[in-house]
């Protein structure tokens, strides 16, 4: 049977597609998702956490002093009209059947007034920073939000979102990671147990109200859910279920430090300049098959400094950053990327890596700011919805790791889910 030209274009666009990370799928360049993500090319080093400790999972106590600091580059030059607003979310990420005033104490948007030209720098940039919650602007119940930057007064003209999270403590949550409970992943694998108290929140029925996230590093793409107690204990639900909440190891992220122009540090082989310095990394190669060793590491996030000046946030300067992967062949089944707080711990097109046939290596140029980074690669295989990242780094249940329990609750015939209780563990103080 004879099949048309337009056919076989059709199925051709349907394969590239498919192969091809979420970001370039299903969307246009502004469509939202309800996820981590930044819109255009010009916006950098994107920074959302509680302001109490840099780096740290945004979440925030509601009607408390705990703030979101919240900041950027916008390497256009140009002093854009920001606007911002939040929208409320379900324990899953979608969006809650409540209108703004149902959730927003003052205005249902603020505008974003805070902002630096660069100083002193090869590349020139427009700074900008924020506090939320402020005085025009307060969640008013807990939950997951998505916090919503865009330009010219149109939020479909998005900047940037960015997940965060209002608690409302109502219950205490205590845990501890484990090696695995099956013989072939202990050597391998970190698991999570914990319980959650509620002596002062009535639970009727804790398999439909009460469900928890856990979340390895800040990573979104690999979180479990955990619904099903495997104890209930007077005022105590327990989760230890032998299967749940079971996660690779990994191993310690790769580092690198580009806070000086003047000298190469650690994993920094060469330094060059024209338009902008240019850092070339050490080589990098697998760790799947080395031992397990442990070095220090900010567990995948990144700081912004600059050894050579005085405000980071204006005169830290922004580089080409060259990163290799030695491997002898490339895959076909797939690609390698980037991984880490310097991508907003997504897989994103802009941080894939591309084969150098003449030096077997995987390859890709980023410009970064100034800064301390760590880093690691994960392969995203065809077809896949979140990245292995044991290939390249190797799965050892030593490795440090932070993990990030949230538990939500959604009474009987409640209209949107709390987030009731927090616990942060983190490997070296809690492993058992």
């Amino acid at each position: 049977m004879k099949r048309s030209l337009l056919f076989y274009v059709f199925i051709l666009i349907s394969c590239v597609a498919f192969a091809q990370p979420e970001d370039v799928n299903f969307y246009g360049d502004r469509d939202i998702r309800y996820d981590n993500f930044t819109y255009l090319p010009t916006i950098k080093s994107v920074e959302c956490y509680n302001s109490k400790q840099v780096g740290s999972l945004p979440v925030i106590l509601l009607n408390t002093s705990e703030a979101l600091f919240i900041s950027f580059d916008d390497l256009s030059e140009d002093v854009k009209e920001l606007n911002y607003t939040i929208q409320h979310f379900d324990a899953s990420w979608k969006p809650s059947n409540l209108n703004s005033n149902e959730y927003i104490k003052g205005f249902p948007e603020d505008r974003i007034l805070n902002f630096q030209f660069s100083f002193n720098t090869f590349k020139n940039y427009v700074h900008y920073d924020f506090v939320f919650p402020n005085r025009n602007m307060k969640p008013l119940i807990s939950g997951n939000y998505i916090l919503k930057i865009y330009e010219q007064n149109n939020p479909e003209l998005l900047i940037l979102t960015r997940r965060f999270m209002v608690l409302d403590t109502k219950v205490s949550v205590t845990g501890y990671v484990t090696q695995s409970n099956a013989v072939g992943d202990r050597r391998n694998k970190q698991k999570v147990n914990f319980t959650v108290d509620h002596p002062n929140l009535v639970i009727i029925n804790p398999f439909t109200e009460v469900r928890g996230y856990v979340l390895q590093n800040q990573r979104w793409d690999n979180a479990q859910l955990t619904s099903q107690p495997i104890f209930i204990r007077n005022d105590k639900l327990i989760y230890e279920e032998v299967n749940a909440n079971v996660f690779n190891g990994g191993n310690e992220f790769r580092q690198f430090d580009i806070r000086s122009n003047r000298f190469k540090t650690q994993f920094v082989s060469n330094i060059t300049q024209d338009s902008l310095f240019n850092y070339f990394l050490t080589e990098d190669f697998p760790k799947n098959k080395n031992r397990f060793i442990t070095n220090f590491d900010i567990n995948g996030t990144f700081r912004i400094a600059n050894s050579e000046g005085s405000n980071p946030d204006i005169d830290a300067d922004y580089s080409n950053v060259t990163f290799s992967l030695k491997y002898p062949a490339p895959l076909n089944n797939g690609n390698f990327y980037l991984f880490g707080g310097l991508t907003g711990w997504q897989v994103r097109e802009k941080y894939k890596l591309s084969y150098d046939y003449k030096f077997q290596r995987y390859t890709s140029t980023q410009q970064l700011k100034q800064g301390f980074y760590d880093y690691s690669y994960v392969f995203m295989e065809d077809g896949k919805k979140y990245a292995n990242e044991t290939i390249t780094e190797g799965d050892f249940f030593e490795t440090e790791n932070d993990y990030y329990i949230l538990v939500y609750d959604r009474p009987q015939n409640g209209l949107y889910d709390q987030l009731v209780g927090f616990l942060e563990l983190n490997t070296l103080k809690d492993f058992r």
